[in-house]
């Protein structure tokens, strides 16, 4: 073999190793990225189901609430008073089961909002960067959505 093809294939074994380099490197942080929405989701899903459930704990406190203070009450009232204070314990409760799903959730979006920043970086066209953080910025229904969730985090 000679000078010349020594060198053609080593430029070539060079570029198959590059190649197979990178796409490992895309294939592993893409199931990465997908694990990690997956991640939020599953965060997203549990706040759901925690709100939910603080919602009935809710309601029944005030049913219980409004049972008692109804005017033609005519039950035990030390009986009724006991179980509003359970029923407020319990929402209580609960609503300290959904505050505890708000950080990781909150530390799964960012990561996922940080890595799509990234991903965004690796585009060759500044167009297509600028397109695709668009409707993120602007869309006016994630900000409210996000402005909802703010207002609601700090009311808990």
């Amino acid at each position: 073999m000679g000078k010349g093809q020594s060198w053609a294939l080593a430029w070539v074994l060079m570029g198959m190793t590059s190649c197979s380099t990178i796409s490992a490197v895309f294939d592993s942080r893409s199931e990465s990225g997908l694990e990690e929405v997956d991640g939020l989701l599953g965060s997203v899903e549990r706040a759901h189901l925690e709100c939910e459930l603080s919602r009935d704990q809710s309601a029944h406190a005030l049913d219980t609430l409004h049972a008692i203070v109804a005017p033609d009450f005519r039950g035990d009232a030390i009986m009724a008073y006991e179980q509003l204070r359970g029923a407020l314990k319990r929402s209580e409760k609960q609503a300290e089961a959904l505050r505890e799903t708000l950080p990781p959730m909150a530390k799964a979006a960012a990561k996922v909002a940080e890595d799509w920043e990234a991903d965004l970086a690796g585009f060759g066209s500044e167009d297509a960067q600028q397109e695709s953080r668009a409707p993120r910025r602007n869309h006016r229904g994630l900000r409210c959505g996000r402005d909802a969730f703010a207002r609601r985090r700090q009311s808990l």
